[in-house]
Protein backbone atom coordinates (compact mmCIF):
# COMPACT_ATOMS: atom_id res chain seq x y z
CA UNK A 1 0.00 0.00 0.00
CA UNK A 2 1.27 3.18 -0.90
CA UNK A 3 2.06 6.05 1.97
CA UNK A 4 -0.02 8.86 0.88
CA UNK A 5 0.94 12.43 2.48
CA UNK A 6 -1.80 13.89 4.38
CA UNK A 7 -2.37 16.16 0.65
CA UNK A 8 -2.89 13.63 -1.41
CA UNK A 9 -4.93 11.81 1.07
CA UNK A 10 -7.15 14.81 0.98
CA UNK A 11 -7.33 15.33 -2.81
CA UNK A 12 -8.57 11.33 -3.37
CA UNK A 13 -11.36 11.65 -0.96
CA UNK A 14 -12.75 15.06 -2.33
CA UNK A 15 -13.07 12.92 -5.31
CA UNK A 16 -14.97 10.35 -4.02
CA UNK A 17 -17.16 12.93 -1.99
CA UNK A 18 -17.46 15.04 -5.72
CA UNK A 19 -18.50 11.84 -7.27
CA UNK A 20 -20.80 11.14 -3.87
CA UNK A 21 -19.55 7.64 -3.04
CA UNK A 22 -18.55 6.96 0.68
CA UNK A 23 -15.71 5.61 2.17
CA UNK A 24 -18.05 2.29 2.60
CA UNK A 25 -19.05 1.98 -1.01
CA UNK A 26 -15.63 2.49 -1.90
CA UNK A 27 -14.82 -0.02 0.64
CA UNK A 28 -17.54 -2.99 -0.99
CA UNK A 29 -16.03 -2.57 -4.00
CA UNK A 30 -12.21 -3.26 -3.27
CA UNK A 31 -13.81 -6.48 -1.73
CA UNK A 32 -15.10 -7.65 -5.25
CA UNK A 33 -11.56 -6.11 -6.75
CA UNK A 34 -9.91 -8.19 -4.25
CA UNK A 35 -12.37 -11.17 -4.59
CA UNK A 36 -11.50 -10.93 -8.67
CA UNK A 37 -7.89 -11.07 -8.02
CA UNK A 38 -7.86 -13.96 -6.62
CA UNK A 39 -9.40 -15.68 -9.19
CA UNK A 40 -8.02 -13.82 -12.44
CA UNK A 41 -8.04 -15.14 -15.57
CA UNK A 42 -5.60 -14.94 -18.55
CA UNK A 43 -6.15 -14.03 -22.01
CA UNK A 44 -4.75 -16.01 -25.08
CA UNK A 45 -1.83 -14.86 -24.95
CA UNK A 46 -1.28 -15.96 -21.03
CA UNK A 47 -1.52 -12.49 -19.17
CA UNK A 48 -4.07 -12.21 -16.41
CA UNK A 49 -6.84 -10.17 -17.05
CA UNK A 50 -9.01 -7.94 -14.87
CA UNK A 51 -11.73 -6.20 -16.93
CA UNK A 52 -13.41 -2.88 -15.73
CA UNK A 53 -16.35 -2.31 -17.76
CA UNK A 54 -19.36 0.05 -17.18
CA UNK A 55 -21.21 -3.16 -18.90
CA UNK A 56 -21.60 -5.42 -15.50
CA UNK A 57 -21.81 -8.85 -17.14
CA UNK A 58 -18.18 -8.48 -18.62
CA UNK A 59 -16.78 -6.11 -15.73
CA UNK A 60 -15.01 -8.50 -13.46
CA UNK A 61 -15.90 -5.79 -10.69
CA UNK A 62 -19.57 -4.25 -9.90
CA UNK A 63 -18.82 -0.93 -11.42
CA UNK A 64 -20.72 1.98 -8.99
CA UNK A 65 -23.16 3.62 -11.78
CA UNK A 66 -23.80 7.91 -11.49
CA UNK A 67 -26.53 9.18 -13.54
CA UNK A 68 -26.24 12.09 -15.49
CA UNK A 69 -28.35 14.18 -17.02
CA UNK A 70 -26.36 16.70 -19.01
CA UNK A 71 -23.05 17.27 -20.47
CA UNK A 72 -22.33 19.75 -17.87
CA UNK A 73 -23.05 17.15 -15.34
CA UNK A 74 -20.12 15.12 -16.21
CA UNK A 75 -17.90 18.20 -16.59
CA UNK A 76 -18.91 19.00 -12.45
CA UNK A 77 -18.14 15.28 -11.91
CA UNK A 78 -15.10 14.83 -13.60
CA UNK A 79 -14.02 18.36 -12.10
CA UNK A 80 -11.53 20.31 -14.85
CA UNK A 81 -11.78 23.52 -14.65
CA UNK A 82 -12.31 25.95 -17.28
CA UNK A 83 -9.48 27.90 -16.59
CA UNK A 84 -6.73 24.84 -16.66
CA UNK A 85 -4.42 24.15 -19.76
CA UNK A 86 -6.04 23.14 -22.73
CA UNK A 87 -3.56 23.07 -25.00
CA UNK A 88 -3.83 19.32 -25.37
CA UNK A 89 -7.46 19.21 -25.92
CA UNK A 90 -8.96 19.41 -29.64
CA UNK A 91 -12.06 21.80 -30.31
CA UNK A 92 -14.31 21.04 -33.17
CA UNK A 93 -15.12 23.41 -35.56
CA UNK A 94 -17.92 26.04 -35.33
CA UNK A 95 -21.08 24.80 -34.37
CA UNK A 96 -22.83 24.39 -38.20
CA UNK A 97 -25.84 26.90 -37.89
CA UNK A 98 -27.95 24.86 -40.69
CA UNK A 99 -28.37 22.51 -37.61
CA UNK A 100 -29.42 25.38 -34.53
CA UNK A 101 -33.41 24.95 -35.54
CA UNK A 102 -33.18 21.33 -35.61
CA UNK A 103 -32.12 21.07 -32.15
CA UNK A 104 -34.09 23.78 -30.86
CA UNK A 105 -37.27 21.45 -32.53
CA UNK A 106 -36.89 18.41 -32.56
CA UNK A 107 -39.19 16.13 -30.83
CA UNK A 108 -36.66 13.12 -30.32
CA UNK A 109 -33.50 11.73 -31.10
CA UNK A 110 -35.15 9.77 -34.41
CA UNK A 111 -35.87 13.26 -35.72
CA UNK A 112 -32.61 14.37 -35.05
CA UNK A 113 -30.51 11.46 -36.32
CA UNK A 114 -33.15 11.78 -39.60
CA UNK A 115 -32.51 15.79 -40.53
CA UNK A 116 -28.49 15.79 -39.52
CA UNK A 117 -25.73 14.37 -41.74
CA UNK A 118 -24.01 11.28 -39.63
CA UNK A 119 -20.62 13.37 -39.93
CA UNK A 120 -21.78 15.50 -37.58
CA UNK A 121 -22.26 13.30 -35.34
CA UNK A 122 -18.14 13.08 -35.27
CA UNK A 123 -17.93 16.82 -34.32
CA UNK A 124 -20.29 16.45 -31.75
CA UNK A 125 -18.44 13.69 -29.84
CA UNK A 126 -15.42 15.61 -30.09
CA UNK A 127 -17.33 18.96 -28.79
CA UNK A 128 -18.40 17.02 -26.13
CA UNK A 129 -15.00 15.59 -24.78
CA UNK A 130 -14.13 18.71 -25.30
CA UNK A 131 -16.29 20.25 -23.13
CA UNK A 132 -15.07 18.26 -19.89
CA UNK A 133 -11.57 17.95 -20.64
CA UNK A 134 -11.11 21.37 -21.46
CA UNK A 135 -13.11 25.02 -22.05
CA UNK A 136 -16.65 24.63 -21.95
CA UNK A 137 -16.80 28.21 -23.26
CA UNK A 138 -15.71 27.30 -26.47
CA UNK A 139 -17.60 24.97 -27.34
CA UNK A 140 -20.68 26.20 -25.71
CA UNK A 141 -22.74 26.42 -28.96
CA UNK A 142 -22.72 22.92 -29.00
CA UNK A 143 -23.68 22.31 -25.65
CA UNK A 144 -27.77 21.98 -26.99
CA UNK A 145 -26.93 19.34 -29.39
CA UNK A 146 -24.57 17.81 -26.76
CA UNK A 147 -27.33 17.28 -24.42
CA UNK A 148 -30.56 16.66 -26.77
CA UNK A 149 -28.22 13.80 -28.55
CA UNK A 150 -26.05 11.94 -25.76
CA UNK A 151 -27.72 12.47 -22.52
CA UNK A 152 -29.54 10.97 -20.42
CA UNK A 153 -26.49 8.79 -19.44
CA UNK A 154 -24.58 7.44 -17.00
CA UNK A 155 -20.77 6.87 -15.85
CA UNK A 156 -19.20 3.82 -14.54
CA UNK A 157 -17.12 4.41 -11.45
CA UNK A 158 -14.27 2.03 -9.82
CA UNK A 159 -12.54 3.46 -6.74
CA UNK A 160 -10.63 2.49 -3.85
CA UNK A 161 -7.22 2.17 -2.43
CA UNK A 162 -4.71 0.45 -4.27
CA UNK A 163 -5.00 -1.07 -7.69
CA UNK A 164 -2.45 -3.61 -8.43
CA UNK A 165 -1.83 -4.95 -12.05
CA UNK A 166 0.50 -8.12 -11.65
CA UNK A 167 3.64 -8.64 -13.72
CA UNK A 168 2.37 -9.59 -17.29
CA UNK A 169 -1.03 -8.24 -16.47
CA UNK A 170 -3.46 -6.28 -18.14
CA UNK A 171 -6.07 -4.28 -16.98
CA UNK A 172 -8.98 -3.50 -19.73
CA UNK A 173 -10.77 -0.77 -19.46
CA UNK A 174 -14.09 -1.03 -21.48
CA UNK A 175 -17.78 -1.01 -22.16
CA UNK A 176 -20.91 1.29 -23.72
CA UNK A 177 -20.45 4.11 -21.33
CA UNK A 178 -17.60 6.00 -19.68
CA UNK A 179 -15.64 4.80 -17.35
CA UNK A 180 -14.05 6.94 -13.93
CA UNK A 181 -11.42 5.37 -11.96
CA UNK A 182 -10.20 7.34 -8.68
CA UNK A 183 -7.55 4.99 -7.02
CA UNK A 184 -5.17 6.39 -4.39
CA UNK A 185 -2.66 4.12 -5.92
CA UNK A 186 -2.02 2.61 -8.69
CA UNK A 187 0.89 0.05 -9.48
CA UNK A 188 2.10 -1.87 -12.70
CA UNK A 189 4.21 -4.42 -12.39
CA UNK A 190 7.10 -5.53 -15.15
CA UNK A 191 5.62 -5.96 -18.19
CA UNK A 192 1.82 -5.38 -17.19
CA UNK A 193 -0.52 -3.46 -19.99
CA UNK A 194 -3.56 -0.94 -19.83
CA UNK A 195 -5.96 -1.43 -22.44
CA UNK A 196 -8.83 1.29 -22.91
CA UNK A 197 -11.01 0.96 -25.34
CA UNK A 198 -13.75 3.44 -24.01
CA UNK A 199 -13.95 7.00 -22.91
CA UNK A 200 -12.08 6.84 -19.34
CA UNK A 201 -10.61 9.01 -16.50
CA UNK A 202 -7.98 7.57 -14.79
CA UNK A 203 -7.10 9.94 -11.53
CA UNK A 204 -4.68 8.41 -8.81
CA UNK A 205 -2.39 10.40 -6.42
CA UNK A 206 1.11 7.94 -6.84
CA UNK A 207 1.46 6.02 -10.29
CA UNK A 208 4.33 3.25 -9.81
CA UNK A 209 5.66 1.65 -12.67
CA UNK A 210 8.05 -1.36 -11.95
Amino acid sequence: MASLTPAQQGRFLKINERLGITAEVAARQMEHLQAAQSGQRSTQSGKQELVFSSDPVESHVPPIYLSVGSIADVKRLVGVEDNNDDAHVAYPQAFPQQYADVFRTAKSKGEVFGKVHPEFFAHLEKAAHAFVMGNSRKVQEYEEAINAVLFPGRIAVFTGEDLIIPANGVLRITGPDPVYLNYQSITTGADAEIWITTKATLNTQYFNAQ
